[in-house]
């Protein structure tokens, strides 16, 4: 099975705003900007997440979701600072529900740790700015 993962394929994706969130991506990496393209990205996923929660939640009754939904919530009203909830909800779904699927989980922490090392760890131990390769 191959996949076509090019950017004429956004018109299958699920919904406008996440095919407006991509381009910004697309174009960020496009221009050469790949840091920018990797927090850009990290952030389109874990929008997409919850939009397929709150989907499953509001069109289909699904009391899981609701669950993950509202445990989410509850941590970011805590704590509206940290971005610990985004970890938990990927945790979430991977233990209670077959969204996004263990290749899915993967791709998420790969993206979290370039993100993460991205956004906190970028001057090395010289003091300049790490750029991505």
């Amino acid at each position: 099975m191959s996949f076509d993962h090019s950017i004429e394929n956004l018109e299958e994706a699920i919904n406008n705003r996440t095919k407006k969130y991509f381009q910004e991506v697309y174009q960020s990496y496009a221009i050469g900007n790949y840091r920018s393209c990797i927090v850009i990205l990290y952030s389109v996923l874990i929008y997409n997440l919850v939009y397929k929660l709150r989907n499953l939640r509001d069109i289909y009754g699904d009391k899981g979701a609701e669950k993950i939904l509202k445990e989410i919530e509850d941590m970011q009203r805590i704590n509206p600072r940290s971005s610990e909830w985004e970890n938990k909800l990927v945790e979430l779904i991977k233990a209670r529900t077959s969204l996004p699927g263990s290749f899915g989980y993967y791709k998420h922490r790969s993206a979290a740790t370039a993100t993460s090392f991205i956004s906190s760890s970028s001057f090395n131990v010289n003091r300049f700015i790490i750029f991505p390769k």
